[in-house]
């Protein structure tokens, strides 16, 4: 996915993402629902810490369930390319989440479907390209062409 006009190219993140979370939601439900069975079979469970954990598990189901739905729904890039640099919202605590194109050194693939941007000063910011619209292979090329471009080297197209 190339983009030879140097126009913005966005990756979003891929729907099962978000369904994933609501699944797991889901299962919180499911135990909520457990131990409100528990709860009515008898006296044993009836008590002010049981209500507590009830309701705990319908708050997580609620907050998860809803976050899962956000991302499967929302069309925000949570990985943009631009002339001037990339934007990765993906980015673990503590790398970087953008910068420009003069600023990154080299480009390699990492473990597990990860790209890794190797940034001037030891920085690195880590795409998980699995978790993206696009394959691994069409996110390299096109940082790989972007890099090339901010570094005027001239590459076949």
């Amino acid at each position: 996915m190339t983009n030879e006009k140097g126009e913005r190219q966005e990756y979003r993140l891929k729907p099962a993402v978000g369904l994933r979370m609501a699944g797991v939601g889901c299962l919180w439900l499911a135990g909520a629902v457990a131990l409100e069975a528990l709860a009515r079979t008898g006296g044993l469970f009836d008590s002010v810490p049981f209500d507590v954990v009830r309701w705990a598990c319908l708050v997580v189901f609620a907050l998860v369930t809803a976050c899962g739905a956000v991302i499967a729904l929302t069309p925000r890039p949570w990985l943009v390319l631009d002339a001037d640099g990339f934007r990765n919202r993906l980015a673990r605590p503590g790398q970087v989440r953008a910068a420009g194109w003069k600023e990154v050194v080299d480009v390699r693939s990492g473990p597990s479907g990860t790209l890794i941007l190797a940034l001037s000063g030891d920085r690195t910011s880590t795409v998980p390209t699995t978790l993206l619209t696009a394959s691994t292979q069409e996110i390299s090329s096109a940082v790989s062409a972007r890099l090339n471009d901010a570094h005027g080297y001239r590459t076949a197209r």
